[in-house]
């Protein structure tokens, strides 16, 4: 008869002292509790950034039109030369840019010459580069404005070594 209450009564401590072991983890604690603090990103800088365009943002593209086969980008080098991709072809071109003003304009851009899907969207692109006088970035957002209204969002992607602003 001892032999089966012994093993009782030490199964009875057993779970008794794991309860108490976890019911003392469930107190509060007495620090107080900070929120998370948001990660907050210095802005991407305009020179040097590989911007890429957000589709909708652009304008007057008929709803139909089919999109481009490759993203529409946007960088500017140390040299203030635009390159980039207008979905179907190269762009590039001079930039006349203040800084401290956050204005810029777009010079008469070249572009290759090639035809394909997405020709909609570039040719509506490159005409609202064309009306473009300032800039505002914030983050890794860019806003190109016209008259102080937006006309191009762009977000700050990853370079790939392609040479855009070299050209």
């Amino acid at each position: 008869m001892k032999r089966t209450t012994l093993p009782l009564f030490v199964g009875a401590l057993t779970i008794g002292t794991l309860g108490l072991g976890t019911l003392a983890g469930c107190g509060e604690s007495s620090e107080p509790k900070t929120p998370p603090q948001a990660e907050v990103k210095a802005d991407s800088p305009l020179i040097g950034t590989m911007w890429e365009l957000e589709l909708d943002s652009l304008q007057n593209v008929p709803a139909d039109a089919d999109k481009p086969g490759r993203d529409i980008t946007l960088q500017i080098d140390a040299d203030h030369r635009v390159a980039g991709s207008g979905g179907v072809n190269r762009y590039f071109g001079p930039v006349t840019l203040d800084e401290a003003a956050e204005t810029i304009k777009f010079g008469n851009l070249a572009s290759t010459m090639m035809a394909g899907p997405g020709m909609n969207y570039e040719s509506t692109y490159l005409k609202a580069l064309d009306t473009v006088d300032g800039y505002q970035i914030s983050g890794e957002e860019l806003v190109l404005t016209a008259g102080g209204k937006p006309v191009l969002k762009f977000e700050a992607v990853e370079a790939e070594n392609d040479g855009n602003a070299d050209q």
